[in-house]
């Protein structure tokens, strides 16, 4: 099949959309066919999304046929669209400005993290409590391209701690989180981060 050229939907500006089947707001939607509503790069060009579908559920909605469904997209798009989605505004530290501040010595680290985790847990409060196996994407808002890719969704550490602080996580380890997927979006307006948590259990081996 040929590619088709879409572009990465921007749904606070797609305004138009009603977003049943948005990425970000409820399903596995996350293009356009329309510039204006596009997020664009650090030039302020828009980016595009080409046709090479990260999973089974984007491939169907792309072609046109969700009839055609295989029963464990089935499940995922049931996951899809019951996932809780929160997004914390704000610049997390990177992997490498934690190194250097626990390199400093183990008290200046620990403070930075404990700062951290206090911004974060505010930001929480409508998130249900996590009690069964669930799988998160993290969808990183990035204003530009300056910081790696690995050093930003390091921060996923700090979020998972504080949600654990605030009861809204029993614990992160395999027991409940049985995978991460990691996005990232330039030309946001501010730097933030957009959790989907999705059930883990149709993932588990």
């Amino acid at each position: 099949m040929d590619k088709k050229v879409l572009y990465k939907c921007d749904p606070h500006k797609n305004a138009e959309c009603k977003k049943t089947g948005c990425y970000i707001y409820g399903g596995m939607c996350d293009g356009t066919t329309e510039k204006q509503y596009a997020f664009t790069d650090e030039d302020g060009e828009p980016i595009t999304n080409e046709f090479e579908p990260h999973d089974e559920i984007e491939q169907a909605w792309r072609e046109g046929y969700l009839q055609g469904l295989t029963s464990a997209a089935q499940k995922r798009m049931y996951n899809a669209a019951t996932a809780q989605k929160i997004t914390i505004v704000g610049k997390l530290p990177s992997l490498n400005e934690y190194v250097e501040a626990c390199r400093r010595n183990a008290h200046c680290g620990a403070r930075l993290k404990c700062n951290v985790e206090a911004g974060i847990i505010p930001q929480l409060a409508k998130l249900k409590k996590i009690d069964k196996p669930v799988h998160i994407t993290f969808i990183w808002h990035e204003i530009n391209k300056r910081r790696d890719k690995d050093n930003v969704a390091a921060a996923k550490k700090f979020i998972l701690d504080a949600m654990q602080k605030s009861g809204k996580l029993i614990n992160d380890n395999n027991n409940y989180i049985t995978g991460f997927s990691d996005y990232f979006e330039y030309g946001a307006k501010e730097i933030a981060v957009t959790l989907i948590i999705e059930s883990g259990e149709n993932n588990e081996k």
